[in-house]
């Protein structure tokens, strides 16, 4: 369905972004490095930055093929990765407070809720007992540990805890902070809401890609290079707030942050003058004057 000319476009784009984010990356080791953190904290820190950056990188690379709505679906936990990220690293007054109720607190109701959906599935096979069930079984908690876990978080808190760590009590937490930083944050619901639709696979994000696809091939085309100029500069925008939230957290020199920053700006202003503008040239085919 699309042109040579198209593969080969959205082919290169996104290998350039694999290669300039991994070449960004490195931005975020000050942070990392910081000697005020515990083994605990760099290492909960460790794992979200590491998941986001891989994640990102899982985007890009099926972009480069095309994949655009699956890349979405990525593009939405870099989104709400990201936000983790945030919330954590917002002040050093609620820092160790977010850390034990994301590493600990939902932890431990994650565990419950491994052990309620293995006991299902153990009770709906014929021979719970065999050894090819047992990766499941290790899924069980003891019947003392499960009494611990709902007797320190009743239902309510349980609720409240991911309320506040879901996806839209993050964007409330931090937009109605106060903090310039994360002002206008309302925005990204949009987009995370249209992945969702792809994600669940509901009539709206079934229809999108077929409803593209029938499109004439002018339309087809400028919303398909459009659509991956966006998760592309998704990707380093999330990264990009990933780096100021932690520099101001750590408190990195002015002169090294500025000029960090500037080495972001212009090497992903570079990558984006590559794409002209793919977003203009798509309005003007879809809502012409």
């Amino acid at each position: 369905m699309y042109t040579e000319v198209l593969i080969k476009i959205q082919k290169e784009w996104s290998e350039k972004a694999v290669l300039l984010m991994r070449e960004l990356l490195p931005l975020m080791a000050p942070v990392s490095a910081f000697s005020e953190f515990n083994k605990r904290e760099r290492q909960v820190l460790g794992e979200l930055l590491s998941a986001t950056a891989r994640s990102t990188e899982s985007a890009f690379l099926l972009s480069a093929y095309g994949q655009l709505w699956d890349a979405d679906v990525i593009m939405r936990s870099v989104c709400e990765g990201t936000l983790k990220v945030l919330y954590i690293l917002q002040s050093r007054e609620s820092f160790r407070r977010r850390v034990e109720e994301f590493d600990t607190d939902l932890f431990e109701i994650s565990l419950l809720k491994n052990d309620s959906k293995a006991q299902e599935l153990l009770s709906a096979v014929t021979n719970p007992d065999d050894r090819e069930w047992k990766p499941i079984k290790d899924l069980l908690i003891s019947p003392e540990k499960r009494a611990e876990v709902n007797q320190r978080y009743d239902r309510k808190n349980r609720q409240e805890l991911e309320r506040r760590w879901g996806f839209t009590g993050l964007i409330a937490g931090l937009t109605n902070s106060g903090d310039p930083l994360f002002k206008g944050f309302t925005a990204l619901l949009h987009e995370y809401s249209s992945a969702s639709h792809i994600h669940h696979a509901d009539c709206i994000g079934i229809g999108m890609p077929m409803e593209r696809d029938l499109r004439n091939a002018d339309e087809r085309d400028s919303i398909h290079l459009a659509h991956l100029s966006r998760i592309i500069s998704d990707g380093f925008g999330y990264f990009k707030f990933r780096v100021m939230t932690g520099y101001r957290f750590i408190s990195y020199p002015s002169a090294d942050a500025i000029k960090a920053m500037k080495l972001f700006e212009n090497n992903f202003s570079a990558l984006e003058d590559e794409y002209g503008d793919v977003y203009k040239r798509w309005m003007d085919i879809q809502y012409p004057s």
